[in-house]
């Protein structure tokens, strides 16, 4: 998949945390705890993070916990992944 265009016209990721039980997390934690992921992303698609816009979601409870990240261009074109 090319990823240049979006080095054009931004983008935004809309970050969803399933916690695996229902202790309370602070949303700031979480998300550092994905920083050496999002680098990973930033390496991939060749965007500098700095220029990214986040949307930060608490989701129901599942087991085992999960992230889902999708990245939206301003163009509307979304791209999903989940760890």
């Amino acid at each position: 998949m090319n990823f240049a265009h979006l080095r054009d016209v931004g983008l935004h990721l809309r970050i969803t945390f399933n916690p695996p039980d229902r202790r309370r997390r602070d949303l700031d934690n979480m998300l550092a705890s994905i920083k050496p992921h999002l680098d990973g992303i930033s390496d991939v698609i060749g965007v500098d993070d700095s220029m990214w816009g986040l949307t930060l979601v608490r989701g129901e409870v599942v087991k085992g916990g999960a992230v889902k990240v999708e990245v939206v261009d301003r163009a509307g074109t979304t791209m999903t992944g989940a760890a």
